[in-house]
């Protein structure tokens, strides 16, 4: 009997966790707003459209299937799609290196350059 009830608490624990993974994913999705919604400045950060503060988030675009993260203003990282859904590319966040991807999602190559960028310390 302990074992029973012991097993259906494991999985409603599992249950609970993997509704609270996908609730949290779908939350992030939804605070991506849309690259056209950001402008790039005299000071070469990006800003909401109409803002003052430099912007921290996702973006986002269905046109050039693309998405990108931002840092006080600053590309940090980006992903680049195939029609299929398999990433083309994807660069930043592991410092200064973009992976290039075949259209079955195989890695192709990569290619390092500039200045490695860390959200606490800007480009070094």
């Amino acid at each position: 009997m302990k074992a029973r009830i012991l097993l259906l608490l494991s999985i409603v624990s599992v249950s609970f966790s993997a509704c609270k993974k996908a609730v949290y994913i779908d939350e992030l999705e939804k605070k991506a707003i849309h690259i056209d919604k950001l402008e790039k400045r005299e000071d070469g950060r990006y800003y909401k459209v109409g803002e003052d503060k430099p912007y921290t988030g996702s973006a986002k675009s269905d046109v050039v299937n693309a998405d990108w993260e931002f840092h006080s203003g600053t590309q940090v990282h980006s992903n680049s799609y195939y029609e299929n859904g398999k990433k083309r590319f994807e660069e930043g966040r592991e410092g200064f290196r973009i992976q290039y991807y075949d259209p079955q999602g195989n890695k192709i190559s990569s290619d390092e350059y500039g200045e490695k960028y860390t959200p606490y310390h800007g480009y070094e």
